[in-house]
């Protein structure tokens, strides 16, 4: 929170631009004056000042500075810019304006770009955490949209891991970025002989479900744009939008319906669908207890939330609650973030239940967030143990997950 005394500097430095700006007559002392005083406003560590040239065409670097690593050059320096600062163009070779700078952009526009706002929206995108601070969003070009849902579905299954399954081509080793992007137990385990075909694979099968759920929102009756970029989203369980409304903008139970399955896979464990179609059986799902508990408990809480509303006279028909409750609850379990009503208005235990999902339902090795079901069953079981312990001190008691004992090491990580 500001203070008087920031307040009164803030003061003092808006006057003293307003006086070079009445007395100054070296143009580029009275730049330099505006640039720092404006780097000082804001707190910034750096700052660029820009002239457009003659012909309007370019944009010139007049003042550069960055205070962490000492650069200064331009104004009243004495130290002219760097070569290596190339003229920003303003136009591209077709004659088009140039969009894809931000500096281009403001000059070409009279628009000030919000680089906070972008930084953020970025990285809500890549983390899959589907905040948003825009609005307008159906008026935002489709080029946005697409970027913004496309930082999701990469974010999901993980640029490094990505990055591990192209860095044996540059002769460097990735196992070690492997683990420290892999979430759980799934981290040490070891699908193929290669740290790299492990990375392929599961690439491999995150992309064949995109293009499946891509193709199931398109014949659902989204157009390709909205069923690409909601795919993406979906996926990536991000929660991104191409509409203010969300999912609510189509009202399509079948749009809907798809939209609850693929977020139900995505919630799964990876590694568990790798399994399952190397192997060409659904064996690996049956032996995976994360999957059943994730199912049993997100799919319970389901029907639970629709006889809850039900009861509590929010729909007065079963299926019209069956059917918000099974795309909002396992929107919000599995940390997607679509909606399709306002569930904040719903009784107070439907939400905080929501919530509570979401920060342990999705499986390790899922494009979820959260702790994972994982360490949500060793929490429980670890807890079972010491309370049988407390009892039967002499007895021996291990904890399972499945058919396998939990090492101690990953019980206490």
């Amino acid at each position: 929170m500001e203070t008087a005394a920031d307040l009164f500097q803030r003061f003092e430095q808006l006057n003293a631009i307003g006086a070079s700006l009445s007395n100054e007559r070296n143009l580029d002392r009275l730049l330099e004056n505006i640039l720092l005083a404006a780097k000082a406003i804001t707190h910034a560590d750096g700052g660029t000042l820009y002239r457009m040239s003659d012909d309007r065409k370019w944009l010139r670097f007049a003042i550069v500075r960055t205070d962490s690593l000492g650069i200064a050059y331009g104004g009243t320096t004495g130290q002219p810019i760097s070569a290596q600062f190339k003229d920003l163009p303003l136009y591209r070779a077709d004659g088009e304006a140039n969009n894809s700078l931000v500096a281009a952009y403001s000059a070409i526009h009279a628009e000030t770009v919000n680089i906070a706002d972008a930084y953020f929206e970025a990285v809500s995108g890549l983390t899959t955490t589907g905040a948003t601070i825009l609005s307008g969003i159906d008026d935002l070009p489709a080029s946005i949209n697409f970027w913004r849902t496309q930082l999701v579905w990469l974010g999901g299954m993980g640029l490094i891991v990505l990055a591990v399954a192209v860095l044996p081509l540059l002769g460097i080793g990735g196992r070690q970025m492997f683990k420290a992007e892999t979430p759980g137990p799934m981290k040490d385990s070891k699908m193929t002989p290669r740290i790299a075909e492990t990375a392929k694979g599961l690439w491999g099968v995150y992309a064949g479900i995109t293009v499946c759920c891509a193709l199931s929102f398109r014949w659902a009756g989204m157009t390709w744009l909205d069923a690409i970029m909601h795919t993406f989203s979906t996926m990536g369980l991000g929660g991104f939008s191409s509409h203010d409304a969300s999912f609510g903008y189509f009202n399509s139970v079948a749009i809907e319906t798809v939209a609850v399955v693929f977020m139900l896979i995505a919630g799964m464990n990876f590694a568990t669908h790798f399994l399952a179609v190397t192997g060409r059986s659904l064996r690996p799902y049956r032996s995976d207890p994360e999957a059943g508990w994730f199912l049993a408990v997100t799919l319970g809480s389901v029907l639970a939330i629709a006889v809850f509303l039900v009861w509590h006279g929010i729909y007065l028909d079963f299926w019209v609650a069956l059917r918000h409750s099974a795309f909002n609850v396992i929107s919000i379990a599995t940390t997607t973030g679509f909606a399709t009503v306002d569930y904040a208005l719903w009784p107070m235990f439907a939400p905080l239940w929501m919530l509570f999902l979401c920060s342990f339902a999705t499986s390790a090795g899922s494009t979820g967030g959260g702790i994972k079901m994982i360490r949500a069953l060793l929490l429980y079981k670890q807890v079972n143990r010491e309370l049988v312990r407390a009892i039967h001190p002499n007895a021996v008691y291990q904890v399972r997950i499945g058919s396998e004992v939990v090492p101690v090491n990953i019980l206490f990580a």
